[in-house]
C-alpha cells in the first residue's frame, strides 16, 4: 500500500487565493452601507470564494492510497474505486510522486486535472 497527500506548500496558494477573494468582499458588505444589488454581487462573490477555501481546506485533509485492488480517498468523506471498474484515467491530480505513475494500463487518453476527483466523488456503480 501506498499512500500520498497533498502538502502544505502545495495548498498555499489555494488558501491565500480563498483568503484574498473572500476577506475584502465580507469586509464591504459589513462595513459599508451598500444597495441590494451590490449586496447580492459581493454576496455572491464572497459565497463563491468561502466555498473555494471550503474546498481547499477538504482537498488538504484528503488522503489517497493505492492499494493493489483499489484507489481510496480518506479524509471527510472516505471513498474508494476498485481498479477493475476504472476504464481509463492518469494520475495527474495526486501529488507529483504518484504523477510519475503516468496513465493506467489500458488508458488511451488525457485526463483533467478534476478527472480524479470527479470519479471519487462519483464512483462506478456495480454493473449486474
Amino acid at each position: 500500500m501506498t499512500s500520498y497527500a497533498y502538502p502544505a506548500s502545495a495548498m498555499c496558494g489555494d488558501y491565500l487565493r480563498a483568503a484574498a477573494g473572500f476577506v475584502p468582499t465580507a469586509v464591504l458588505l459589513v462595513t459599508l452601507p451598500i444597495s441590494v444589488v451590490a449586496a447580492t454581487v459581493l454576496g455572491g462573490l464572497a459565497m463563491l470564494f468561502a466555498v473555494f477555501g471550503a474546498r481547499t481546506i477538504l482537498r488538504h485533509g484528503t488522503r489517497f492510497e493505492m492499494t493493489k485492488s483499489a484507489l481510496l480517498a480518506l479524509g471527510l468523506r472516505r471513498t474508494s474505486i476498485a481498479w477493475s471498474e476504472l476504464e481509463s484515467t492518469c494520475m495527474s491530480a495526486l501529488p507529483r510522486r504518484a504523477a510519475s505513475f503516468g496513465r493506467l494500463p489500458g488508458s488511451r487518453s488525457a485526463c483533467d486535472r478534476n478527472q480524479l476527483w470527479r470519479l471519487l466523488a462519483n464512483p462506478a456503480r456495480e454493473s449486474r
